[in-house]
């Protein structure tokens, strides 16, 4: 009977090469099946809460919501904010405002970053919730003729760009409108000459002043370099960092020209 043989240490050597090959072929692979995979939970989180809104405003017309009853920010509490709004109206599923992507949850509250949620919020004085979303607060909806001399302005609101502001009730079911996206707080008021943030990622950090409530809230490496929108007619896109500036987020919105750079 012959002896049984080992492996040479060159074979050896040749089957961990192989092994390492298959291995850098097969982690990107699968890491990036993962990140399509978080992408499209995230998508599905928007376009469920695209639904929840139009429930919502189908509950509150002809009554006013955005400029007095519901906030889609707060406006005298916390519980008038759009994230409880909605998430009441798509069956209380508080992940549906956590982006997968946003997986780093601050114990204090923090501006939002490409890997984590904002928040956190402390609803009914004991309650925490986070969000990966920022809602477009051109969108409104009053019932009435916008009057920028009489209306109840909130703080923060950018009151150099009311023209840009759409009237619900004219712009129902609109696919070109943003209503949210992936962003670092709980909304923006976006305009065409806003620059691009110099971090992508925001780092928990509140951007510079002139940036504070524009697009750079909305302009985070979240996926890639790109992030999910959910529109007016609740179809849901994934929109590369630049392009955001191409989406009409406000009345008359025109494009600049060239777009700005993204790093």
């Amino acid at each position: 009977m012959k002896p049984h043989r080992g492996f040479t240490l060159i074979e050896l050597l040749v089957v961990i090469g192989i092994v390492a090959l298959l291995l850098a072929i097969l982690i990107p692979a699968l890491a990036s099946a993962r990140a399509a995979g978080k992408r499209a939970a995230c998508q599905s989180n928007l376009r469920q809460l695209g639904l929840a809104f139009y429930s919502y405003i189908s509950d509150y017309r002809p009554r006013k919501w955005a400029l007095d009853d519901g906030y889609f920010y707060y406006s005298d509490g916390f519980h008038r904010s759009w994230q409880e709004k909605l998430v009441a109206y798509s069956g209380k599923r508080e992940t549906l405002v956590q982006c997968p992507e946003a997986w780093d949850f601050k114990s204090n509250f923090s501006w939002g970053s490409s890997s984590s949620p904002w928040g956190p919020w402390i609803l009914d004085g004991t309650k925490q919730f986070y969000s990966a979303y920022c809602y477009n607060n051109w969108v409104y909806f009053d019932g009435s003729p916008f009057n920028v001399e009489t209306a109840s302005v909130p703080n923060g609101i950018r009151k150099d760009a009311f023209p840009y502001l759409y009237d619900m009730s004219a712009t129902i079911c609109e696919g070109r409108i943003p209503l949210l996206a992936d962003g670092v707080l709980f909304m923006s008021h976006p305009m065409p000459r806003d620059s691009v943030p110099a971090h992508l990622n925001i780092e928990g950090r509140r951007p510079s002043p002139a940036n504070a409530w524009g697009m750079s809230l909305f302009c985070v490496a979240r996926h890639g370099k790109s992030v999910n929108v959910v529109f007016l007619d609740t179809h849901v896109e994934n929109v590369k960092l630049q392009k955001l500036w191409t989406l009409e987020w406000g009345k008359g919105w025109v494009a600049p020209n060239p777009l700005p750079k993204i790093p």
